[in-house]
Order: structure tokens, then C-alpha cells, then sequence
């Protein structure tokens, strides 16, 4: 069983790396799905690869999901790609987002992060999201299943273990604070972007967050009550997951099988199909957050 302490000091590693590293010139992902929202920097490379290092210096049985291409021979062999993920069943696989929000770290802007997920036989067990320039270094983190959702306030917090235990708070949804992910404002997303404005007319404050990780580790500590994604890719949620969940929040998963435009179909259980790490298409959309406000988003978001 890998522990917490590995999840953990991979996710700093790699927010360490991307934080002292120049991002240099950032490259457009050239995708039909994406456009040209989605970029990549050297930060990214360079933090993807502290994070896979760290993980081999501990364990060198488990197999690994990354956003970015590998181009180390020694990773290689034990990455899932698009046609083996049926290989997720019955193994153990990190699910690394090496630098959630590139875009936010490229400009010097503080919101963005670095997660890491670890999926055991298709059960989201273990997730750290370490924001580098977010509470002077914020940690959110799921221990064990079972114990709880933890916060690191600092990064002396983080490497000397003065953890906080978090929970969800069950906010009234006229108090609510309501996170969106970057794409909901899109065109393309009619659903979402009407979501948007309905949401706003409810609750205290709806804001945009360009990672998904970071908003689900503020959920889980009390610091926000909702996000809401339109379609991501794995490694945008694998980390946060089970942080939200052992805080006593509630995440729902739903694919959107005609395309963009709608409907939006909620998902009983994850299968090894939603874990696709190409950049050419993405399966899950999520809303995440107390039940009271997943099920008052529902209501308008599954109809």
C-alpha cells in the first residue's frame, strides 16, 4: 500500500521544481478539443519530472497516468496510456497533475498547483494538492481512507507534519462561495454558461479558479463550497477526489455523451474509460462541494 508521506513529498517536489524554474515560452496544446486555452511550459516538464523521480525512489511496482509526455525510458514501461487503461484494474496507479493551471504560474499569478492521485483496483484511496504560492505554501491531503481530510497551512506545516483536520461546511446556498472551472464561461458550454449566471443570482459569491485541484482542497477545508467543471482530464481531479470525499463532501461525476452543448448525464461509478489521458477528448465533468449545494446544482445541471 503506498502511504500518504510518498503522495505527499511528490506533490511538493513537483511544486518546488515548477516554483524555481523560469516557465520560459508557453506553448499552445494543439488540440481540436482544447483550442487554444490549453498551454504547456517548461515548469510543466520540469515538475512532472521531480514528481516521477520521487515516486521511483520509494516504489518501483506501481504504474503512473501524467498530463505531459515522458520521455524517460525508466517511466515509460509503467505509464497507462489510452489503449491500456483496462491495466488500471487490480494495480496500483499515481495520477500526477504536475502543474494545475499553467497558464495562472506563466504570468506569476498565485493560483495553480500540483496533485497527486493514487488510484488502488479502480478506488480513489489517497490525494495530495500542494499550492506553492497559496497560504505561503498550502497543503490539502487525504492520509489513509478512512482518516480524514488534513491541511497544511505553510510549508514548514507540510515537512514537519502540524496538519489541521478539515470538513465541508453546510453553508445556506444564499452564503454560498461557488467556484467555476476556466471553461465554463466558453461558448461551447451553453449548459454552463447559463448554470453561471443562475448561480449567481443565488448565492453570496460565484468566482473562477484556473486549477481544478486547488478549488476541491478549498471545499474540503471550508474555504469555498462548490466547484464546478465542465469536461477535464484525470489528473485535473484524481488528487482532490478523495480530500473533498473524507471531508464529508460529495462529488458527482456526469458525461456529456452528445458533446458539449448537452445533456449532462451524472456517472454511478468510475470505470478505467474515465481515466483517458489523451489530449484529444475528455469524459467527465464534476461538481464538487456539501451535498446541500451538489444537489441544488444538479437540479438545474441534470435536468
Amino acid at each position: 500500500m503506498v502511504t500518504l508521506d510518498l503522495c505527499t513529498k511528490a506533490a511538493i517536489a513537483g511544486g518546488t521544481a515548477a516554483k524555481e524554474t523560469y516557465a520560459g515560452k508557453a506553448e499552445v496544446k494543439e488540440t481540436d478539443f482544447a483550442g487554444s486555452h490549453a498551454i504547456t511550459t517548461r515548469a510543466d516538464f520540469v515538475s512532472q519530472q521531480a514528481i516521477l523521480e520521487r515516486i521511483l525512489s520509494d516504489d518501483i511496482k506501481s504504474y503512473f497516468i501524467t498530463e505531459e509526455h515522458v520521455e524517460d525510458v525508466r517511466f515509460r514501461e509503467r505509464l497507462i496510456g489510452v489503449n491500456d487503461l483496462d491495466e488500471m484494474i487490480g494495480k496500483g496507479v499515481f495520477v500526477i497533475d504536475e502543474l494545475d493551471g499553467s497558464s495562472s504560474r506563466a504570468i506569476g499569478h498565485y493560483e495553480w498547483s500540483v496533485s497527486v492521485g493514487y488510484v488502488e483496483n479502480m478506488e480513489n484511496v489517497i490525494g495530495a494538492v500542494y499550492a506553492p504560492n497559496v497560504f505561503g505554501g498550502a497543503l490539502f491531503h487525504v492520509r489513509n481512507k478512512g482518516d480524514g481530510a488534513w491541511f497544511g497551512g505553510n510549508v514548514k506545516d507540510c515537512f514537519s507534519g502540524n496538519f489541521s483536520r478539515v470538513n465541508v461546511v453546510d453553508r445556506e446556498i444564499s452564503d454560498s462561495y461557488v467556484i467555476f472551472g476556466p471553461d465554463c464561461p466558453i461558448p461551447k458550454y451553453p449548459l454552463h454558461n447559463e448554470l453561471m449566471n443562475k448561480v449567481a443570482e443565488d448565492v453570496r459569491t460565484v468566482n473562477i479558479n484556473g486549477s481544478c485541484a486547488l478549488p476541491m482542497g478549498l471545499v474540503a477545508a471550508g474555504m469555498a463550497d462548490c466547484l464546478i467543471e465542465p469536461l477535464v482530464c484525470p489528473w485535473d481531479w484524481a488528487g482532490g477526489l478523495p480530500i473533498v470525499q473524507e471531508a464529508g463532501g460529495k462529488v458527482v461525476f456526469y458525461e456529456m455523451p452528445k458533446g458539449t452543448e448537452g445533456p449532462c448525464v451524472p456517472v454511478d461509478k468510475l470505470e478505467p474509460r474515465h481515466y483517458y489521458p489523451g489530449d484529444d477528448k475528455r469524459i467527465l465533468g464534476l461538481v464538487a462541494g456539501n451535498s446541500r449545494i451538489v444537489d441544488y446544482v444538479g437540479e438545474m445541471l441534470f435536468k
